[in-house]
């Protein structure tokens, strides 16, 4: 009985770190990043790469369909309120996340950060997240995003 125990425990670990190692693992992603921050730059170095686009540009047919992954954040301290998408970029926002099908199921291919973890992403000390949560939480999105395993 106890060899059989042993067994499963031992598969369920191995399961833990596969999953864990495949969800730090993704590819890199084309991401496309409403919002200026460190955010960027710190996804380029963890080898993605990334445009920071605007309003307009997102308004452009198409536009977004050279992206992976769009990710909307806020630019440094403005918690959001100088950063919004007009109804035209929303609405083509909203059409990528839906593979380009008018009413059809969000792909998953989005990303949100606007939390305070954005001040702790990057080369800045980190004095609050000393094992660095904060890029730990935004490369899991990433890489879950651009697994296209999500909803959302």
């Amino acid at each position: 009985m106890r060899k059989g125990l042993l067994c499963g425990i031992i598969g369920f670990v191995g399961i833990l770190v596969f999953s864990f190692f495949f969800v730090h693992s993704a590819t890199a992603a084309n991401i496309a990043v409403f919002g200026n921050n460190k955010i960027d730059e710190f996804l380029v170095s963890q080898g993605h790469s990334v445009d920071l686009v605007t309003d307009y540009s997102l308004q452009q047919p198409g536009y977004l369909d050279k992206f992976d992954i769009f990710l909307y954040t806020r630019d440094y301290s403005s918690h959001g309120q100088a950063n919004v998408l007009s109804p035209n970029a929303a609405e083509a926002v909203s059409l990528f996340m839906r593979g380009n099908i008018p009413g059809g199921n969000i792909t998953g291919n989005i990303v949100l950060f606007m939390t305070d973890l954005v001040d702790m992403i990057g080369p800045s000390p980190q004095k609050e997240d000393p094992d660095h949560y904060a890029e730990k939480a935004l490369l899991n999105a990433v890489n879950f995003a651009s697994s296209g395993n999500g909803n959302g």
